[in-house]
């Protein structure tokens, strides 16, 4: 079930990634449509375990979760539109359907290439200090490289 998840993940990303290019904007049709198919993957599986993991599963998989990504676009809508609402919305549909610490950990390397990008735009000149950047794109590098670094150690 965890690879169906992140298969459902990347295509959210990739989709994601693409109009945030395209036309600087995040659709959330494509985002609400895997998450919910997330979710119903997490709920079918918790009816198949035990009665005490179906809580924990439900609780650690969802409710987490999902709380961390309400509070995160609570912090977009207030904040002064430095990150998209989009990109918390996406945000936050990875996180539930990742998991958080899947999720902070692809939004931190995403973070974390877009610093070096970003320099590397503002050293060359090609783009002004007040532009917007993209920022889908990052979080589908930044999960690329989690999950390159999962799968290499799962393999040592």
């Amino acid at each position: 079930m965890r690879q169906v998840r992140e298969l459902i993940a990347l295509a959210m990303l990739a989709v994601s990634s693409y109009t945030d290019i395209r036309e600087k904007c995040i659709y959330l049709f494509p985002v609400v449509i895997c998450t919910a198919g997330a979710v119903a993957l997490t709920v079918t599986s918790s009816f198949f375990s035990s009665v005490t993991e179906a809580g924990e599963v439900l609780l650690r998989e969802l409710l987490s979760p999902a709380a961390t990504g309400i509070l995160l676009i609570i912090v977009v809508k207030a904040g002064k539109a430095h990150i998209g609402e989009g990109d918390g919305y996406l945000t936050a549909a990875l996180w539930m359907i990742l998991g958080i610490r899947t999720g902070i950990y692809s939004v931190i390397a995403g973070l974390f290439i877009l610093l070096a990008a970003s320099s590397v735009i503002l050293i060359s000149g090609r783009r002004r200090v007040h532009r917007l950047i993209p920022f889908a794109p990052f979080i589908l590098a930044g999960y690329l490289s989690v999950l390159i670094y999962e799968i290499y150690r799962e393999n040592l």
